[in-house]
Order: structure tokens, then C-alpha cells, then sequence
């Protein structure tokens, strides 16, 4: 199983799990208008991957940077990626990476989780 949230440390982890849900909900102007007044303006995006079956249970994370922007730029996808810049994306949102067609450009590590998951279950495996 796997599943990710974006936390805002200056809103003690808001949204959280509740990602998907506030997707939904906020539009594209309500990220910037409730985050109007924070200073600190960082953004984290957790990755979690789970393994389990009879004998363990294995969890695999991984936690990207980012920063929340005043303004929304870019047409793809949901309110959040239109206000976030993850750290290496040079100042572009998740939109505009999309929006561009690069998405593969500077997003190897997103996949670092399934990388460490798999690394550890050739090795379980094999023993």
C-alpha cells in the first residue's frame, strides 16, 4: 500500500492525511488565502510505502521539500499543484512541470521509496 499527504509545518502538518479531501474542497485561491500570513512558507511531501504479510510489517518513507506560493500558476491538476514548488524544480509549480510535459525532469526521487522497498525485499527474499 502506498499513499501520500502534503504537510505545512507552520499549520503543525495541515493538511496531512486530509490531502485528498482538501483537494477537493479548496480551490485554487483558498490555499494561498489561508496560508497569507505565515512566514515560515515550507511544504513537505510525505511518500509512505507499507509492506506487510504474516511474518512483519515494513514501512518505507520519504519526505520531499517544497514552498507555498502566494499565487496559483499552471493548468494541470488539482488546486495544490498549482501553489507548490518543489525544491529542484526551479521555481516551477507542479502545474507548469506538467503543464510543460517534463514531468520526469528532476523527479527521480519520487520514486525512492519503491527503490528502497524493493532493495529490502530482495534481500528478505532471499533469505
Amino acid at each position: 500500500m502506498s499513499d501520500d499527504n502534503w504537510a505545512i509545518p507552520a499549520l503543525k502538518g495541515f493538511p496531512g492525511p486530509y490531502m485528498k479531501s482538501i483537494n477537493h474542497w479548496f480551490s485554487t485561491d483558498d490555499f494561498p488565502h489561508l496560508t497569507s500570513k505565515l512566514e515560515n512558507r515550507s511544504i513537505y511531501l510525505n511518500s509512505y510505502l507499507a509492506f506487510q504479510d504474516q511474518e512483519r510489517t515494513k514501512i518505507f518513507m520519504y519526505q520531499f521539500s517544497g514552498t507555498l506560493l502566494m499565487e496559483a500558476r499552471g493548468e494541470y491538476g488539482q488546486s495544490s499543484s498549482k501553489i507548490v514548488t518543489m525544491n529542484g524544480d526551479n521555481g516551477k509549480t507542479i502545474a507548469e512541470i506538467y503543464d510543460a510535459g517534463i514531468e520526469n525532469d528532476n523527479r527521480d526521487n519520487v520514486w525512492i521509496s519503491w527503490h528502497e522497498y524493493r532493495k529490502w525485499y530482495v534481500t528478505v527474499a532471499s533469505n
